[in-house]
């Protein structure tokens, strides 16, 4: 897709030459740059840039809207003239906006200096319209780097399709400058598109926060058009009391730092233009698409780091967020059960692949709720059906940190009120934090409780945190599986991993594509190896890339993808082996493409570690309905399984030369491969093929709950 970059510049732009170099740098044949004049005083070189200079000035918005209409790109990238791009910023953008579920994205902005402290990974949004820098300060880390959903773009830098930008109609230019960002972003939730963070594009953003009394007064105003013109009737109702306790309050600080009178004419703006005002926000809501789109995006809490908040502030952000749980809008949204559900799923971590195979399963016979926290932002639920709803609270969040046992705690009365307002037939909760919530539901409820584990918590904690930690995970993930209607666990085999346990029932749902796989042929050159899945340590993952990266001229390649905490490094390391690529984090789908042209997987977990000694991970499985050898570590759980399939080959866990000697044969000997696959694609249909495993799920259900109440 062409690139069109739009830059608008005005008065003395001192950073504007290394804006447009960088630009320059990154463009293709068939992109362009299109510079917007309105009055700088001082033009550097601009060979091959599309210089307008409308006949007015109508700030930041009617700027960017005349170098979009100048402008000839698929894709339209908007950059302040006082911000540098680093290189692969555009390819990144254009890449993101190739989806068509999303709208608008943007990127990760920096401020100068070198020592790469964040200036925006987006806009947070509060309900009386307030927007900020999130992150603005802070040095950059591995939390600023995570793709999610978005609020709000920063106008620094952000793209879209030019069809998304027509059918928005551009930035509102009556706001002239700030808060134009924000209103096109709400704009395009409302339109039903997302609005979403790529972190791999970055600029550097010669950028201060400051007051002057213009910016003060547009800000105020500007706020209020988009409060008053963007929130649908539903959400409006439930924020003006907000602004009534609010603004008084704002006007304090105003006072305080002495723009009170900027503030108050913003007032008086808004009450002699009423009219237009009414006005816009008719035209703005006969657009929307998706009315409850903002339900969940908005901040019920102010976080804005670069302005001084009064003493009190973290009393009322408490008042607010216990306002915002009450008054929520909840009613007529398209994820909402419109009937009793049979049965409600608990999950804190909807993104693993375990829900989505539990809920396709469900779907088949019952009315299913999925309650889960959508800590990133950016969820959607692969499995779609009639009888399925979802309702998530995507507060912020962080994996295996000591804070997520606070975020989850803080989290179980919002998990116990949805499951008892929704009543369902049973109660269906994954893992440990959400077994307690989901027992106490049950019990209240007078229903059945099926306790799913997927990973011991016992065996998942992080090294480091205190043992007695563990013990008491052990002591009580013992006590709700011996509480439980029903345990479902991932694989028989693990049932060692909770020595002391006494289940009532037990089921088992291992870690199966359910999805329809025809294996394909092998490659007639060389060997391909396959990994996607997570990046984190305890699975060989750099010894699988050195060792490979060694056999480049033994033609064997390896194709790496997910995501985890040695993303980065794993990165850095591929780029060194010319036949290596890394692929970064996948789509389920794509990485079962992926994974399909491959002639071996790789599934290397430590046997020494008390979670990775028990996994039955998807691997195993996806390699059997692939038709794949699978190379697993001795003395694990998969390898035992692989092996029983007779598609596994075993070698040393950390040993390089035991793995490179075991890729060699398989390149070498393609009958014994070919063979091996076939060994465990028989096993896969004979023990694991979808159907059987659906049908023995769903019978211990049945016996629960019966055949279901739907329709």
């Amino acid at each position: 897709m062409s690139v069109s970059v739009v830059v608008v510049g005005f008065g003395d732009e001192p950073v504007l030459q290394v804006c447009i170099s960088s630009v320059r740098e990154q463009l293709g044949e068939a992109d362009e740059l299109v510079l917007v004049d309105h009055g700088i005083t001082d033009l550097p070189n601009l060979d091959d840039v599309t210089v307008i200079t409308p006949p007015t000035n109508a700030g930041f918005g009617g700027g960017c809207n005349a170098g979009a209409a100048a402008a000839k790109g698929e894709v339209l990238v908007f950059l302040n003239s006082d911000a540098e791009l680093r290189p692969g910023a555009l390819a990144a953008l254009s890449e993101r906006v190739r989806d068509p579920s999303v709208g608008l994205t943007g990127g990760l902005v920096l401020l100068p200096g070198g020592d790469d402290i964040v200036n925006s990974t987006g806009l947070p949004v509060h309900l009386s319209g307030l927007s900020w820098c999130d992150g603005y300060g802070e040095r950059l880390s591995a939390r600023h780097l995570v793709s999610r959903r978005l609020t709000s773009v920063a106008g620094a830098l952000f793209a879209c399709r030019r069809e998304v930008w027509e059918a928005l109609g551009g930035m509102d230019t009556s706001y002239f400058m700030y808060h134009e960002d924000t209103d096109l972003s709400l704009r395009c939730h409302l339109s039903g598109l997302d609005v979403v963070y790529c972190p791999e594009a970055v600029a550097v953003h010669t950028y201060e926060f400051s007051r002057n009394p213009d910016k003060m007064f547009h800000l105020e105003r500007n706020r209020f058009l988009t409060v008053f013109g963007d929130y649908p009737r539903h959400l409006l109702a439930r924020v003006l009391p907000v602004l009534a306790v609010l603004e008084p309050l704002y006007l304090a600080v105003a006072l305080r730092d002495g723009w009170g009178a900027e503030k108050v004419r913003a007032w008086v703006w808004l009450a002699r233009h009423w009219r237009a005002v009414a006005a816009r926000r008719s035209r703005v809501q006969a657009e929307v698409v998706r009315p409850h789109a903002l339900d969940d995006l908005l901040s019920p809490a102010v976080t804005q780091t670069q302005l001084e908040r009064p003493g009190a502030m973290s009393l009322l952000n408490a008042v607010l967020r216990s306002y915002w749980w009450v008054a929520r809008p909840r009613a007529g949204r398209p994820e909402r059960v419109s009937r009793r559900p049979d049965v409600v799923v608990l999950r804190t971590n909807p993104h693993d692949s375990s829900l989505a195979r539990l809920l396709e399963i469900l779907v088949e016979r019952y009315r299913v709720l999925a309650v889960v926290w959508d800590r990133t932002g950016d969820y959607r639920c692969p499995v779609e059906s009639p009888h399925l709803s979802v309702q998530s609270s995507r507060r912020a969040g962080e994996y295996l940190h000591w804070r997520t046992i606070v975020s989850v705690a803080g989290l179980q009365p919002w998990f116990l009120w949805r499951t008892l307002r929704a009543r369902p037939r049973l109660v269906h909760a994954m893992d440990l934090d959400t077994a307690i919530v989901g027992l106490v539901a049950a019990r209240l409820l007078r229903v059945p409780l099926a306790y799913q584990c997927l990973d011991p918590y016992a065996a998942s904690m992080p090294t480091g945190w205190p043992s007695v930690m563990a013990r008491f995970a052990r002591r009580l993930e013992n006590a709700v599986i011996g509480a439980a209607d029903l345990f479902v666990i991932t694989d028989r085999g693990r049932l060692p991993q909770h020595e002391g346990a006494d289940p009532r029932a037990l089921a088992e749902l291992p870690n199966i594509p359910l999805r329809e796989i025809q294996p394909r042929p092998m490659s007639d050159n060389g060997l391909v190896v396959g990994y996607v899945g997570s990046l984190v340590p305890h699975r060989a993952l750099e010894v699988l890339v050195d060792t490979v990266g060694s056999l480049a001229d033994e033609r064997v390649q390896l194709r790496l993808g997910g995501f985890g905490v040695l993303e980065d490094r794993l990165r850095r390391k591929a780029a060194r082996h010319p036949n290596v690529e890394f692929l970064g984090p996948l789509d389920y789908d794509v990485a079962l493409d992926v994974l399909g042209d491959c002639d071996v997987l790789v599934q290397l977990g430590d046997p020494t570690h008390p979670a990775l000694r028990w996994v039955s991970p998807n691997k195993v499985f996806e390699s059997m309905a692939m038709g794949r050898p699978l190379i697993v570590a001795e003395g694990t759980l998969a390898a035992d399984r692989a092996v029983k399939a007779g598609h596994g080959v075993p070698v040393r866990y950390g040993d390089a030369d035991d793995l490179g000697r075991a890729l060699l044969s398989l390149r070498d000997d393609r009958p014994r491969a070919e063979e091996l696959g076939a060994a465990g694609r028989r096993a896969f249909d004979r023990y694991w093929s979808p159907d059987r495993v659906s049908t023995a799920v769903l019978h211990a259900y049945e016996g629960l709950i019966g055949s279901g109440g739907r329709p």
